[in-house]
């Protein structure tokens, strides 16, 4: 199976579909991830859409905002990482300008599953998204992610990508209750390097929520084969004893 969707942060490689840049030495070191390949720009504000960085602005995997001070991600983006050397620009589409740039305080990763929640030193004046409290099969879904467009030798574009999709059967990715499969569009759309831990949306009561996170793929090439995301309402009660049921 094909490690997470990380990118590289400086030197080095984040598992997973991760991103372009390494924390540093004592920063996560997952496997290489990529960018949603096959979508276009956003078309919308997803002021909950979070980039983790460096603390050069270099991005690496994405988040999402759950509450004031709290954004959930992947469990491999950040399960080395050293807080004080990472940081998030939330609220903006550009993941080099805009929205707010705060600095982390405390990283909880989950025990068994590619998941976690990341803590802000400062709350954000964005709405947080509401996680799902279920994601049936063949519910449509948007990938959202700042990873690699092309893979091989693909570039992270500065502006969120976004990409429609649906959930398939767990059988089609040999996952479990934990985890959602997710298709890959006309056999080659899919999450890439750099969209580890970015979020998985669906619409319910008119509304946004989040669905899941990206954690990896399962074909060597980005979007030959569907990828896999932590589903967020399996992982809603861990995540809940963490940062409370409320905002």
């Amino acid at each position: 199976m094909r490690p997470v969707l990380t990118a590289c942060i400086t030197a080095g490689v984040l598992a997973g579909l991760v991103g372009p840049a390494e924390v540093a030495s004592a920063t996560p070191t997952p496997p290489p991830t990529p960018k949603v390949i096959g979508g276009h720009n956003a078309t919308e504000p997803y002021s909950f859409a979070a980039s983790l960085q460096d603390l050069k602005g270099n991005h690496f995997c994405g988040a999402a905002l759950i509450r004031p001070r709290w954004l959930v991600t992947a469990r491999h983006c950040v399960v080395n990482a050293e807080p004080g050397l990472v940081q998030a620009r939330i609220g903006s589409l550009n993941r080099t300008s805009g929205g707010m740039v705060k600095r982390i305080t405390r990283l909880i990763v989950a025990p068994e599953s590619d998941a976690a929640v990341v803590k802000l030193a400062d709350s954000v004046p964005y709405v947080p998204i509401k996680i799902v409290s279920r994601t049936p099969v063949g519910s449509p879904l948007r990938l959202l992610g700042w990873g690699v467009t092309k893979d091989p030798d693909g570039t992270s574009p500065k502006t969120l990508q976004e990409l429609d999709t649906t959930i398939r059967p767990d059988k089609q990715c040999k996952t479990g209750a934990r985890e959602l499969c997710v298709g890959n569009v006309d056999g080659w759309r899919g999450a890439c390097y750099g969209d580890s831990g970015g979020p998985a949306i669906l619409k319910a009561a008119g509304v946004w929520q989040l669905a899941g996170t990206t954690s990896r793929g399962t074909t060597e090439v980005c979007g030959e084969g569907p990828s896999i995301y932590a589903d967020a309402a399996w992982h809603k009660s861990w995540i809940e004893s963490i940062v409370g049921k409320t905002g």
